[in-house]
């Protein structure tokens, strides 16, 4: 009786904790990955922490907000803290937010006359 119901709880806790991190990291679904944008301007805030690297570009048409990759797959691709840093100059590939306006996630970043890679 007693192994049922440790059983019924180490389970319930696992399934639990599974769940609030599936929610906690939304990923792709709110995003549009059928359509993609491109922007360039400077940069003039972000964060290199996890769960993703984030970046707020000036651009022509106003400030956008950039989700980029999780820290381990920047520094996979070299790129670091002082890359993303205010006030360089940068283009940025991604798909739109389905629902926010200025919003992307991004694919690739061009840097530098550098192109890298956001995705593997």
């Amino acid at each position: 009786m007693i192994n049922r119901f440790l059983t019924a709880v180490l389970i319930s806790a696992f399934a639990l904790s599974v769940g609030s991190n599936v929610i906690a990291h939304h990923g792709w679904a709110e995003f549009d990955r059928s359509r993609k944008v491109e922007v360039t301007g400077v940069i003039v805030e972000s964060k290199y922490e996890n769960p993703h690297t984030f970046a707020r570009v000036r651009t022509d048409q106003g400030e956008w907000a950039v989700e980029l990759s999780a820290v381990p797959r920047m520094k996979r691709h070299a790129i670091t803290a002082e890359m993303i840093k205010p006030g360089t100059r940068v283009t940025l590939v991604g798909h739109p937010h389905k629902k926010k306006a200025r919003e992307m996630k991004a694919i690739q970043m061009v840097r530098g006359g550098k192109t890298y890679d956001l995705t593997s």
